[in-house]
């Protein structure tokens, strides 16, 4: 894949990878549109998230991402918003065994991964969609039954 788009990129001008990416959201909006009928108040949150990270999977940031990057620039984005992360609670000098943390829409587990990794202990998160429970309290069982 990262050979082609190489080849891809040498071939075509710098703007067209912008319209490629929006013609890429533009579908999936479409797509979307046919799920859910937003203007007769059909959506369905729990429903659209669901469905979405089932389609993407488990270690695929795509599905809490951005929707017109593919895996590799989602990835990069969730790079530097980790980095960005850490910065603000390294500054809030958070304690790591008293801190309360709540996280609202936890998706892949994305900031619960970041969390454990840097000893945080008391975190709790919600979300809408919860077909990721089962594989987040696997990955992390200093946090069972706190999804």
């Amino acid at each position: 894949m990262k050979i082609i788009k190489a080849i891809v990129k040498n071939l075509l001008p710098p703007g067209c990878f912008k319209l490629i990416k929006y013609i890429r959201l533009t579908f999936y909006k479409k797509r979307m549109n046919k799920l859910y009928d937003v203007s007769n108040n059909d959506y369905n949150a729990s429903k659209y998230w669901d469905m979405h990270h089932t389609e993407y999977g488990f270690q695929s940031l795509k599905g809490v991402g951005h929707c017109a990057l593919d895996e590799e620039e989602n990835y990069r984005w969730y790079e530097s918003a980790k980095y960005i992360f850490l910065g603000i609670i390294r500054e809030l000098e958070l304690d790591k065994n008293n801190s309360k943390i709540l996280e609202l829409g936890y998706g892949n587990g994305f900031y619960a991964n970041i969390l454990s990794r840097e000893g945080y202990r008391n975190y709790c998160a919600v979300d809408l969609a919860d077909v990721h429970i089962h594989n987040l309290e696997l990955k992390h069982p200093e946090y069972k039954g706190k999804f």
